[in-house]
């Protein structure tokens, strides 16, 4: 089973999480792959059962440049998909959490189905994680988390 997960980067941190994320699913047996998307691989996405997006927080919000991708990628036969969202950001009260619930929207609007990993397991990831830039080593434990998680409810639902 194939899963993306998308970034926009332009510090490196997020491009940092993405991956982490994409490891954390790989080792529980899904092929994914961090992508950036300013150069998509369309087959791949495709024939991703999983997608997950993470964007910087600019102005307590997604990255224009993300939005612009969310309003454009519907021909990546979105729908069904498992999707989640993480954000980084500069602050702890910066909007990270806004940016994702923004993304989960566009999400739920392909009819996607939005998944966290919520608190049942643990650690508490309600919408999807956000790191804080300067504290970004603190983080890592939490993405790799939350990358099982995605990688265990895909493995779940389409084994």
């Amino acid at each position: 089973m194939k899963a993306t997960v998308f970034y926009f980067s332009v510090s490196g941190t997020t491009k940092r999480f993405a991956e982490i994320i994409a490891d954390a699913m790989s080792a529980e047996g899904v092929e994914a792959r961090a992508m950036s998307i300013e150069a998509v691989d369309e087959q791949w996405v495709k024939e991703s059962r999983c997608v997950i997006l993470g964007t910087p927080t600019y102005f307590a919000d997604m990255a224009g440049t993300v939005k612009c991708f969310l309003e454009k990628c519907g021909s990546y036969e979105m729908s069904g998909k498992l999707a989640g969202a993480f954000a980084t950001a500069r602050y702890v009260h910066g909007g990270g959490e806004a940016a994702i619930q923004m993304i989960q929207t566009h999400f739920m609007c392909y009819g996607m189905l939005v998944y966290s990993g919520g608190s049942q397991d643990g650690l508490t990831i309600h919408l999807g994680p956000v790191a804080i830039r300067e504290q970004a080593d603190d983080y890592v434990e939490t993405f790799r988390i939350y990358g099982s998680r995605m990688a265990k409810k895909a493995l779940e639902l389409w084994g």
